[in-house]
């Protein structure tokens, strides 16, 4: 993000400082101050967007990796009585049983 926010640093501080500043009028000097800062939000938000982006999409792959080994700890484990709450990495599960009855571990946030 450290990048994203210094592309928009770079592009406000010089540009429109120097453009602003030229203005003779106060009221187009201010009008022109808002709209630099308008833009200079939005490429903000969009670093942030961008940033939250990327958490979810890292979210979503520790999850699957998670499910992933869950899956290879139960087979592992068949003794595992139904109920039974395990924590795989930083997720936990509940051990419920699927429609053939055969066990199925289950996200506790899901469950």
């Amino acid at each position: 993000m450290s990048a994203c926010t210094d592309a928009c640093d770079r592009a406000y501080d010089p540009g429109c400082a120097d453009t602003c500043r030229a203005m003779s009028s106060k009221v187009r000097r201010a009008l022109c101050w808002a709209a630099c800062a308008e833009e200079y939000a939005t490429c903000l938000a969009a670093c942030a967007a961008e940033a939250v982006g990327e958490g979810i999409e890292d979210l979503a792959r520790g999850m699957a990796d998670a499910l992933s080994r869950a899956g290879r700890w139960l087979a592992d484990h068949p003794e595992v009585v139904i109920g039974t709450i395990v924590v795989i990495g930083v997720v936990t599960f509940i051990v419920l049983t699927g429609g053939a009855g055969a066990p199925v571990l289950v996200p506790l946030a899901a469950a």
